[in-house]
Protein backbone atom coordinates (compact mmCIF):
# COMPACT_ATOMS: atom_id res chain seq x y z
CA UNK A 1 0.00 0.00 0.00
CA UNK A 2 2.58 2.80 0.95
CA UNK A 3 4.70 1.73 -2.17
CA UNK A 4 1.31 2.42 -3.96
CA UNK A 5 0.56 5.66 -2.91
CA UNK A 6 4.38 6.79 -3.24
CA UNK A 7 4.31 6.21 -6.28
CA UNK A 8 0.80 7.34 -7.48
CA UNK A 9 -0.07 10.31 -9.73
CA UNK A 10 -2.31 11.54 -6.66
CA UNK A 11 -1.80 12.88 -3.28
CA UNK A 12 0.04 10.60 -1.05
CA UNK A 13 -1.04 12.80 1.60
CA UNK A 14 -4.46 14.84 2.14
CA UNK A 15 -5.04 16.87 5.17
CA UNK A 16 -9.01 16.77 5.70
CA UNK A 17 -10.53 19.83 7.43
CA UNK A 18 -14.15 17.70 8.64
CA UNK A 19 -15.41 21.06 10.36
CA UNK A 20 -14.53 24.48 11.71
CA UNK A 21 -16.31 24.37 14.58
CA UNK A 22 -14.45 24.86 17.56
CA UNK A 23 -14.48 25.16 21.73
CA UNK A 24 -11.30 26.59 21.36
CA UNK A 25 -10.54 29.99 20.99
CA UNK A 26 -6.44 29.37 21.05
CA UNK A 27 -4.21 32.58 20.55
CA UNK A 28 -2.14 31.24 17.78
CA UNK A 29 -4.47 30.18 15.64
CA UNK A 30 -4.11 30.29 12.27
CA UNK A 31 -7.79 29.16 11.21
CA UNK A 32 -9.59 31.54 13.49
CA UNK A 33 -11.29 33.35 11.21
CA UNK A 34 -12.97 29.72 9.33
CA UNK A 35 -13.95 29.16 13.25
CA UNK A 36 -15.57 32.08 13.49
CA UNK A 37 -17.40 31.89 10.35
CA UNK A 38 -18.27 28.06 11.30
CA UNK A 39 -21.38 27.09 9.20
CA UNK A 40 -22.75 22.95 9.85
CA UNK A 41 -25.18 23.57 6.11
CA UNK A 42 -21.84 24.37 4.29
CA UNK A 43 -19.92 21.85 5.66
CA UNK A 44 -19.17 18.35 3.33
CA UNK A 45 -21.96 15.63 3.77
CA UNK A 46 -20.75 12.38 4.10
CA UNK A 47 -21.98 11.41 0.73
CA UNK A 48 -20.03 14.27 -0.72
CA UNK A 49 -17.20 12.79 1.14
CA UNK A 50 -17.76 9.50 -0.07
CA UNK A 51 -17.13 10.65 -3.26
CA UNK A 52 -13.94 12.53 -2.88
CA UNK A 53 -12.26 8.96 -0.93
CA UNK A 54 -14.07 7.22 -4.60
CA UNK A 55 -11.34 9.43 -6.28
CA UNK A 56 -8.51 8.90 -4.10
CA UNK A 57 -7.56 5.23 -3.95
CA UNK A 58 -4.18 5.06 -2.69
CA UNK A 59 -3.89 7.99 0.22
CA UNK A 60 -1.00 6.80 2.65
CA UNK A 61 -1.87 9.24 5.85
CA UNK A 62 -4.73 11.02 5.69
CA UNK A 63 -5.21 13.99 8.75
CA UNK A 64 -8.41 14.61 9.96
CA UNK A 65 -8.31 18.09 11.50
CA UNK A 66 -10.46 21.20 12.06
CA UNK A 67 -11.74 23.25 14.34
CA UNK A 68 -11.93 20.49 16.73
CA UNK A 69 -12.60 17.27 14.90
CA UNK A 70 -14.08 15.41 17.16
CA UNK A 71 -16.94 18.21 16.88
CA UNK A 72 -17.95 16.80 13.63
CA UNK A 73 -21.01 14.35 13.77
CA UNK A 74 -19.91 10.98 12.11
CA UNK A 75 -16.40 11.10 12.64
CA UNK A 76 -16.01 7.21 13.13
CA UNK A 77 -18.02 7.08 9.44
CA UNK A 78 -15.54 9.46 7.89
CA UNK A 79 -12.89 7.25 8.57
CA UNK A 80 -14.56 4.41 7.82
CA UNK A 81 -15.47 5.64 4.02
CA UNK A 82 -11.78 6.49 3.57
CA UNK A 83 -10.19 3.74 4.93
CA UNK A 84 -12.78 1.08 2.36
CA UNK A 85 -12.06 3.44 -0.48
CA UNK A 86 -8.92 5.23 -0.28
CA UNK A 87 -7.15 2.23 1.44
CA UNK A 88 -5.44 4.60 4.23
CA UNK A 89 -2.50 3.81 5.85
CA UNK A 90 -2.27 6.15 8.81
CA UNK A 91 -4.78 8.14 10.21
CA UNK A 92 -3.78 11.74 12.07
CA UNK A 93 -6.14 13.60 14.35
CA UNK A 94 -5.00 16.50 16.35
CA UNK A 95 -7.32 17.09 18.70
CA UNK A 96 -7.60 19.78 21.97
CA UNK A 97 -8.78 15.96 23.99
CA UNK A 98 -11.74 18.14 26.07
CA UNK A 99 -14.16 15.39 24.79
CA UNK A 100 -13.19 12.51 26.77
CA UNK A 101 -15.72 10.14 26.01
CA UNK A 102 -16.71 10.88 22.83
CA UNK A 103 -13.64 10.45 21.88
CA UNK A 104 -13.27 6.94 23.12
CA UNK A 105 -16.92 6.39 21.73
CA UNK A 106 -15.85 7.09 18.46
CA UNK A 107 -11.97 5.58 18.56
CA UNK A 108 -13.64 2.54 19.78
CA UNK A 109 -15.80 2.51 16.32
CA UNK A 110 -12.86 3.16 14.16
CA UNK A 111 -10.37 1.25 15.59
CA UNK A 112 -13.21 -1.78 15.24
CA UNK A 113 -13.54 -0.76 11.46
CA UNK A 114 -10.12 -0.10 10.56
CA UNK A 115 -8.22 -3.20 11.91
CA UNK A 116 -4.99 -2.51 9.41
CA UNK A 117 -4.62 0.90 9.61
CA UNK A 118 -3.07 2.78 12.61
CA UNK A 119 -5.04 5.68 14.04
CA UNK A 120 -2.93 8.91 16.04
CA UNK A 121 -4.36 10.80 18.19
CA UNK A 122 -2.38 14.11 18.71
CA UNK A 123 -3.13 15.89 21.34
CA UNK A 124 -2.53 19.65 21.52
CA UNK A 125 -0.62 20.51 24.44
CA UNK A 126 0.45 24.06 24.72
CA UNK A 127 1.78 24.59 28.35
CA UNK A 128 1.02 22.89 31.83
CA UNK A 129 -2.31 23.76 33.99
CA UNK A 130 -3.92 27.38 33.66
CA UNK A 131 -1.63 28.41 31.29
CA UNK A 132 -2.43 25.91 28.85
CA UNK A 133 -6.23 26.68 29.54
CA UNK A 134 -5.05 30.47 29.24
CA UNK A 135 -3.31 30.54 25.70
CA UNK A 136 -6.51 28.04 24.35
CA UNK A 137 -9.26 30.54 25.81
CA UNK A 138 -11.10 27.04 27.27
CA UNK A 139 -11.38 26.88 31.21
CA UNK A 140 -10.58 23.09 32.30
CA UNK A 141 -9.01 22.27 28.99
CA UNK A 142 -5.67 20.59 30.79
CA UNK A 143 -7.39 18.75 33.42
CA UNK A 144 -9.79 17.16 30.64
CA UNK A 145 -7.30 16.24 28.33
CA UNK A 146 -5.09 14.64 30.94
CA UNK A 147 -8.35 12.49 31.82
CA UNK A 148 -8.41 11.48 28.12
CA UNK A 149 -5.06 10.82 27.75
CA UNK A 150 -5.48 7.93 30.25
CA UNK A 151 -8.79 6.54 28.67
CA UNK A 152 -7.02 5.85 25.41
CA UNK A 153 -3.36 4.94 27.29
CA UNK A 154 -6.38 1.98 28.87
CA UNK A 155 -7.75 1.70 25.59
CA UNK A 156 -4.20 1.21 23.64
CA UNK A 157 -3.94 -2.25 25.85
CA UNK A 158 -6.88 -3.74 23.32
CA UNK A 159 -5.65 -1.94 20.01
CA UNK A 160 -2.39 -2.19 18.77
CA UNK A 161 -3.06 0.49 16.20
CA UNK A 162 -3.96 2.94 18.24
CA UNK A 163 -0.96 5.66 19.14
CA UNK A 164 -1.11 9.01 20.67
CA UNK A 165 1.19 12.06 19.86
CA UNK A 166 1.30 15.50 21.31
CA UNK A 167 2.92 18.70 20.08
CA UNK A 168 2.98 21.87 21.27
CA UNK A 169 2.93 25.09 19.26
CA UNK A 170 5.54 27.35 20.66
CA UNK A 171 4.54 31.20 20.75
CA UNK A 172 5.61 34.01 22.67
CA UNK A 173 3.25 32.82 25.11
CA UNK A 174 4.62 30.04 26.12
CA UNK A 175 8.54 30.18 24.73
CA UNK A 176 9.90 30.73 28.37
CA UNK A 177 7.79 27.16 29.46
CA UNK A 178 8.88 24.83 26.71
CA UNK A 179 11.95 23.17 28.44
CA UNK A 180 9.33 22.29 31.37
CA UNK A 181 6.66 21.34 29.01
CA UNK A 182 9.41 18.91 27.28
CA UNK A 183 10.22 17.91 30.60
CA UNK A 184 6.34 16.79 31.95
CA UNK A 185 6.12 15.06 28.56
CA UNK A 186 9.09 12.62 28.97
CA UNK A 187 8.66 12.33 32.96
CA UNK A 188 5.20 11.10 32.63
CA UNK A 189 5.57 9.02 29.28
CA UNK A 190 2.59 10.92 28.54
CA UNK A 191 2.32 10.00 24.68
CA UNK A 192 3.86 7.95 21.62
CA UNK A 193 5.48 10.61 19.84
CA UNK A 194 5.74 14.71 20.83
CA UNK A 195 7.24 17.53 18.50
CA UNK A 196 7.27 21.45 19.35
CA UNK A 197 5.79 23.22 16.27
CA UNK A 198 5.79 26.98 15.72
CA UNK A 199 3.59 29.61 15.59
CA UNK A 200 2.63 30.48 11.52
CA UNK A 201 0.20 32.05 9.17
CA UNK A 202 -2.70 34.77 10.60
CA UNK A 203 -2.58 34.03 13.51
CA UNK A 204 -5.69 35.47 15.98
CA UNK A 205 -3.57 37.43 18.31
CA UNK A 206 -0.54 38.68 16.22
CA UNK A 207 1.69 38.75 19.40
CA UNK A 208 2.40 35.20 19.16
CA UNK A 209 4.62 35.20 16.73
CA UNK A 210 6.72 38.42 18.27
CA UNK A 211 9.37 36.24 20.35
CA UNK A 212 13.33 35.61 19.81
CA UNK A 213 13.60 32.32 17.47
CA UNK A 214 16.66 31.46 19.35
CA UNK A 215 14.99 30.30 22.74
CA UNK A 216 13.20 27.96 19.90
CA UNK A 217 16.24 26.56 18.48
CA UNK A 218 17.41 26.37 22.42
CA UNK A 219 14.16 24.34 23.28
CA UNK A 220 14.57 21.97 20.24
CA UNK A 221 17.86 20.83 21.03
CA UNK A 222 17.02 20.01 24.31
CA UNK A 223 13.91 17.95 22.96
CA UNK A 224 16.45 15.89 20.90
CA UNK A 225 18.57 15.18 23.88
CA UNK A 226 15.80 13.64 25.74
CA UNK A 227 14.86 11.52 22.65
CA UNK A 228 18.08 10.52 22.25
CA UNK A 229 17.47 6.48 23.19
CA UNK A 230 14.13 6.75 21.07
CA UNK A 231 15.67 6.50 17.47
CA UNK A 232 13.48 6.59 15.34
CA UNK A 233 11.57 9.27 16.56
CA UNK A 234 14.66 11.52 16.84
CA UNK A 235 15.57 10.66 13.89
CA UNK A 236 12.84 12.11 11.61
CA UNK A 237 12.42 15.04 14.16
CA UNK A 238 16.27 16.10 14.31
CA UNK A 239 16.40 16.03 10.55
CA UNK A 240 12.72 17.73 10.72
CA UNK A 241 14.27 20.23 13.18
CA UNK A 242 17.48 21.23 11.41
CA UNK A 243 15.76 21.45 7.99
CA UNK A 244 13.55 24.37 9.73
CA UNK A 245 15.90 26.17 10.59
CA UNK A 246 18.23 26.32 7.61
CA UNK A 247 14.86 27.34 5.78
CA UNK A 248 14.29 30.01 8.38
CA UNK A 249 18.02 31.44 8.22
CA UNK A 250 18.58 31.31 4.39
CA UNK A 251 14.69 31.85 3.61
CA UNK A 252 14.04 29.25 0.85
CA UNK A 253 12.99 25.80 -0.04
CA UNK A 254 15.96 23.57 0.97
CA UNK A 255 13.74 20.42 -0.62
CA UNK A 256 11.43 20.54 -2.92
CA UNK A 257 8.51 21.35 -1.68
CA UNK A 258 5.77 18.30 -3.18
CA UNK A 259 2.97 20.61 -1.44
CA UNK A 260 -0.07 20.56 -3.96
CA UNK A 261 1.01 17.66 -5.46
CA UNK A 262 1.71 14.58 -3.17
CA UNK A 263 0.08 16.92 -0.63
CA UNK A 264 -3.16 18.92 -0.42
CA UNK A 265 -5.26 20.54 2.22
CA UNK A 266 -9.31 20.08 1.62
CA UNK A 267 -11.12 22.31 3.59
CA UNK A 268 -14.12 21.95 5.15
CA UNK A 269 -16.27 23.53 2.54
CA UNK A 270 -14.25 21.69 -0.20
CA UNK A 271 -12.09 23.96 -1.20
CA UNK A 272 -8.87 22.28 -2.30
CA UNK A 273 -5.40 24.11 -1.43
CA UNK A 274 -1.53 23.27 -1.63
CA UNK A 275 -1.39 23.79 1.72
CA UNK A 276 -2.31 25.56 5.11
CA UNK A 277 -0.43 28.42 4.33
CA UNK A 278 -0.55 29.42 0.84
CA UNK A 279 -2.89 32.40 1.21
CA UNK A 280 -6.38 31.95 -1.10
CA UNK A 281 -5.57 35.36 -2.94
CA UNK A 282 -2.52 36.30 -3.87
CA UNK A 283 -1.26 39.82 -2.02
CA UNK A 284 2.20 39.74 -3.39
CA UNK A 285 5.14 41.00 -0.68
CA UNK A 286 4.06 38.94 2.11
CA UNK A 287 6.91 37.22 4.58
CA UNK A 288 7.66 33.67 3.05
CA UNK A 289 6.80 34.17 -0.84
CA UNK A 290 7.61 36.03 -3.57
CA UNK A 291 6.07 37.86 -6.43
CA UNK A 292 3.53 36.03 -8.38
CA UNK A 293 2.65 36.40 -12.23
CA UNK A 294 -0.42 34.45 -13.82
CA UNK A 295 -1.84 33.77 -10.38
CA UNK A 296 -4.93 35.39 -8.43
CA UNK A 297 -5.44 32.53 -6.08
CA UNK A 298 -3.44 29.76 -4.79
CA UNK A 299 -6.03 27.71 -4.17
CA UNK A 300 -7.23 24.89 -7.08
CA UNK A 301 -11.12 25.76 -6.63
CA UNK A 302 -14.10 23.46 -5.40
CA UNK A 303 -14.52 20.43 -5.55
CA UNK A 304 -18.27 20.83 -5.53
CA UNK A 305 -17.09 22.03 -9.02
CA UNK A 306 -15.13 19.37 -10.65
CA UNK A 307 -17.73 16.95 -9.37
CA UNK A 308 -15.60 15.51 -5.96
CA UNK A 309 -12.54 14.77 -8.54
CA UNK A 310 -9.74 15.17 -6.95
CA UNK A 311 -7.60 13.85 -9.41
CA UNK A 312 -8.92 15.92 -12.33
CA UNK A 313 -8.53 19.39 -10.21
CA UNK A 314 -4.82 18.49 -10.25
CA UNK A 315 -4.68 18.38 -13.51
CA UNK A 316 -6.14 22.18 -14.84
CA UNK A 317 -3.95 24.46 -15.90
CA UNK A 318 -4.04 26.40 -12.96
CA UNK A 319 -3.12 24.10 -10.80
CA UNK A 320 -0.38 23.21 -12.94
CA UNK A 321 1.30 26.85 -12.43
CA UNK A 322 0.39 26.74 -8.75
CA UNK A 323 2.52 23.80 -8.61
CA UNK A 324 5.31 24.96 -10.99
CA UNK A 325 5.18 28.14 -8.47
CA UNK A 326 5.68 25.74 -5.18
CA UNK A 327 8.39 23.53 -6.81
CA UNK A 328 10.45 26.17 -8.34
CA UNK A 329 10.92 27.13 -4.91
CA UNK A 330 9.40 30.57 -5.17
CA UNK A 331 7.96 30.34 -1.66
CA UNK A 332 9.10 29.01 1.89
CA UNK A 333 8.04 28.10 4.87
CA UNK A 334 7.96 26.28 8.70
CA UNK A 335 4.69 23.87 7.50
CA UNK A 336 5.60 20.69 9.24
CA UNK A 337 3.57 18.71 7.86
CA UNK A 338 5.03 19.78 4.28
CA UNK A 339 8.50 19.68 5.81
CA UNK A 340 8.05 16.01 6.79
CA UNK A 341 5.85 15.18 3.60
CA UNK A 342 9.30 16.81 1.30
CA UNK A 343 11.86 14.64 3.50
CA UNK A 344 10.23 10.98 1.77
CA UNK A 345 10.86 12.93 -1.68
CA UNK A 346 14.50 14.38 -1.52
CA UNK A 347 17.95 12.67 -1.66
CA UNK A 348 19.55 15.33 0.30
CA UNK A 349 16.95 14.65 2.92
CA UNK A 350 17.94 10.61 2.78
CA UNK A 351 21.37 11.50 3.36
CA UNK A 352 20.89 13.87 6.05
CA UNK A 353 18.46 11.09 7.58
CA UNK A 354 21.00 8.46 7.56
CA UNK A 355 23.99 11.21 9.26
CA UNK A 356 21.72 11.42 12.21
CA UNK A 357 21.00 7.69 12.42
CA UNK A 358 24.68 7.40 12.39
CA UNK A 359 25.25 9.92 15.43
CA UNK A 360 22.32 8.42 17.82
CA UNK A 361 24.25 10.55 20.55
CA UNK A 362 23.69 14.18 19.51
CA UNK A 363 21.15 17.05 19.61
CA UNK A 364 19.89 18.86 16.70
CA UNK A 365 22.62 20.86 15.10
CA UNK A 366 20.24 24.19 15.27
Amino acid sequence: MVRKAFYSRTPWYVILYVTAHCNSRCKFCFYWEEISAADRTKELTLEELEKISLHLPHIYQLTLTGGEPFMRPHLERIIALFYQNSDVSRFTIPTNGYFSRGMEEVLEAALRECPEASISVNFSLDNLGEAHDEVRGLPGNFNRMLETIARLRRMQKRYSNLFLGAATTASAFNIDDLRKIIDFVYDHDLVDNYGIMLARGNVMEAESKNFPLEKYWEAVRYHTQRIASRSSNRILLQTLYETKKQAVREKRQVDVCKAGEKLVVISERGRVYPCELLPPFVTPGGDHYSQVEGIEDFSFGNLRDFDYDLPQMLETEHARRVQDYIQKGRCWCTFECALINNLFFSPRAYLHLARNALLPGEAAKV
